[in-house]
């Protein structure tokens, strides 16, 4: 009688854990999927910093073209005006 009892208090704790177990797993799970969205947004993010920087980079270089070329209108111009 005292062997079946701690056999069924024995079960009872082992299917407490289990219940606890999934609960654990079940929460993983939904921290995963968490995780897994965070982490295309932030590859996204990335996207679009790479995007903005090889944009702000060539509009830098078409800026410095166009000084360049401003300036040397102004010196052909100067230079002319000297003449």
């Amino acid at each position: 009688m005292i062997e079946r009892w701690a056999n069924e208090t024995a079960l009872r704790a082992l299917h407490r854990k289990e219940g606890e177990l999934m609960q654990a797993q079940a929460r993983i799970d939904a921290l995963e999927r968490k995780l897994a969205v965070v982490e295309s947004e932030r590859d996204n993010l990335a996207a679009v910093v790479a995007r903005d920087r090889a944009r702000i980079k060539a509009e830098g270089a078409a800026y410095a073209r166009q000084q360049a070329e401003a300036e040397a209108m102004t010196n052909e111009r100067t230079g002319e005006s000297l003449r």
